[in-house]
């Protein structure tokens, strides 16, 4: 005796067969919809131009949006608009009756989809105003949703602490720079809170703006910023301190980055030292027993000898803790510069004199010149290590020195950590180098044998 066929019942599909069937034909018909799509129907909501390919983005679909422009800069090249699902960048609008676009308009933009550089855009043929129309609610994010490139056009929200603060005269924009805990984030607005941009640094803040995304010509991400279309997003949380020189309280450097379970996290320290190395943005100082590197956007003369405080972020160097984002003021010329410690390649490996002006005793094996530096590949008790003098100007370079002179190198000792770090005194680091400051710092003991 036959079964029967459980798909059919007197001649009729049985219920899960036509869920299969029209299962089926939803997917078909989705598809052809994505393939079609703009043959006659526009796209009316960004979120769904977002999710186009690369290859559908291309077809220029008809494009229909209604939002509101949540930032336009003809300095910056940017210009954005947000509806209730997603926000979408659009390509310059070119009729000769173009109206006149401000952020916060609610606008009707008609146009094509683009694949854009990084994610899809619009092209538009006609924007219309409609009015002045409401911001949407800026979105939290992470430093990690920013960076990977998924709120590119949205309108975003952040907290964190202001490093630096600089004026583009060309943009007519001001450049924050905040940094966010997990990474810095730049932001870009027309005009500050405050009176002074000095003011603004350390100081805890709110930021909602446009993620901007910056990519590399095969579409991958590496960088973003936050675009302010409005004084007002930036906020102030937490003012930092109005006189941060006299208010602060000087640190010892051997303190940076001690365990400190009470302090306040990310802000600004300041630390007072002799200089021992300035050149460009970055300064080297020490005390009697630590040395510390400064980095800084300010111009200024130092010279060895420099007694100076300096304000800076506290953060992880390769070895030693260093100070980013510095100011300094100076606040003694001394006529004798620090003699440097006298030490073995052994006392340099122990990492004690990372960042601090020293002084030791090497054979040269070869020279060489990494324009614009120049290198000396030495040799002390059978360990090879180099020193090197970054060169700003034209001068006495390595030329005169012979390969097997023995000689004296001053500089500031850098190490050079490696992967095999362990707790412990009998710890040794990879390798180390000398900066040197001057062919000054090279002092020739004996010349080779003929």
């Amino acid at each position: 005796m036959s079964m029967p066929n459980p798909s059919f019942s007197r001649g009729r599909l049985q219920p899960s067969c036509v869920v299969v069937i029209l299962v089926g034909c939803l997917v078909q018909a989705l598809a052809l919809k994505a393939d079609d799509l703009g043959s006659t129907n526009a796209i009316h909501k960004a979120e769904a131009i977002r999710d186009l390919t690369v290859t559908q983005a291309g077809r220029h679909y008809p494009v229909q949006l209604r939002g509101v422009i949540t930032f336009f800069s003809t300095n910056l090249f940017m210009r954005f608009i947000q509806d209730d699902t997603a926000g979408i960048y659009f390509f310059p609008y070119s009729a000769t009756n173009e109206p006149v676009l401000a952020a916060g308009q609610l606008v009707e933009l008609e146009g094509t989809t683009d694949p854009g550089e990084f994610a899809p855009v619009v092209h538009p043929s006609r924007i219309t105003v409609l009015g002045t129309g409401t911001f949407p609610p800026a979105k939290p994010v992470s430093y990690e949703q920013l960076a990977s490139g998924e709120q590119d056009s949205q309108f975003v929200e952040i907290h964190g602490i202001v490093h630096a603060v600089d004026f583009n005269p060309q943009t007519k924009y001001y450049s924050v720079e905040i940094e966010t805990g997990c990474g810095r984030v730049t932001a870009l607005v027309a005009q500050l809170p405050v009176a002074n941009r000095d003011m603004l640094v350390d100081s805890t803040v709110q930021v909602r703006g446009v993620c901007a995304t910056r990519f590399t010509l095969r579409r991958q991400l590496f960088d973003v910023r936050l675009l302010l279309p409005r004084p007002a997003d930036l906020a102030i949380e937490s003012p930092g301190p109005e006189h941060p020189f006299a208010t602060t309280p000087i640190r010892p450097i051997s303190q940076l980055l001690q365990f400190a379970p009470h302090s306040p996290l990310g802000h600004r320290v300041k630390v007072a030292g002799t200089v021992i190395y300035a050149q460009d943005n970055t300064i080297y100082i020490e005390n009697e027993s630590d040395g510390l590197c400064v980095q800084t956007k300010e111009v200024g003369s130092l010279l060895p000898g420099d007694q100076i405080e300096a304000l800076g972020f506290p953060a992880k160097g390769e070895y030693s803790p260093m100070l980013k984002d510095a100011i300094f003021r100076k606040t003694g010329s001394g006529a004798v510069v620090p003699t440097p410690q006298t030490i073995t390649v052994a006392d340099a490996l122990k990492g004690t004199y990372d960042c601090r002006l020293v002084r030791i005793q090497a054979k040269i094996l070869d020279r060489a010149r990494l324009s614009p530096d120049e290198f000396l590949v030495l040799q002390s008790d059978g360990f090879i290590f180099l020193a090197y003098r970054e060169r700003r100007t034209s001068g006495v370079d390595f030329a005169y020195l012979q390969n097997g002179t023995t000689v004296a190198v001053t500089g500031v000792c850098r190490i050079e950590v490696g992967n095999q770090w362990r707790v412990g005194t009998d710890w040794r680091a990879k390798s180390f180098n000398l900066l040197i400051r001057s062919p000054g710092d090279i002092e020739v003991l004996a010349q080779p044998s003929p």
